[in-house]
């Protein structure tokens, strides 16, 4: 034994966690996680083998969701399928926050750029010639 206590080995010869145990203890675990939003996560396993199917957010999530099933006692082996869902076309405030993307030419006048504006998909002349910025205000 360590001087601080802190040793965790194998266990006793021969004892496998079940399943259930195992499978519960990965549930729990995802969903206590913080970083991770596990609703769109599908777990399944048996012998040590676990499979994580459905949907994450982004794809750091699929990562934490693999690291956290391969902390799990009686876990040897994780198949991750988890897939990063994509952003909801009806849903406005995805695309809310984002920038206005400029676009040279995309009024049909060469050398004048375009903005589009994710949230409404109106175009608007900014008047500047390309490369060049249009000033705003007095």
């Amino acid at each position: 034994m360590t001087p601080n206590g802190d040793h965790r080995g194998p266990g006793p010869r021969g004892h496998v966690r079940s399943d259930a145990r195992v499978l519960d203890d990965l549930h729990d675990r995802l969903t206590e996680d913080p970083r991770l939003d596990a609703a769109g996560i599908t777990v399944q396993g048996t012998g040590g083998d676990v499979a994580l199917t459905g949907t994450v957010a982004e794809r750091d999530a699929g990562r934490i969701a693999e690291h956290i099933a391969r902390s799990v006692s009686g876990v040897d082996h994780v198949r991750n399928d988890l897939r990063v869902r994509r952003p909801d076309p009806d849903d406005r405030s995805a695309y809310a926050a984002a920038t206005p993307v400029s676009i040279p030419g995309l009024d049909g006048r060469p050398g004048h750029r375009a903005s589009v504006r994710p949230t409404s998909g109106a175009v608007t002349d900014t008047g500047a010639p390309t490369g060049q910025t249009a000033k705003r205000g007095p």
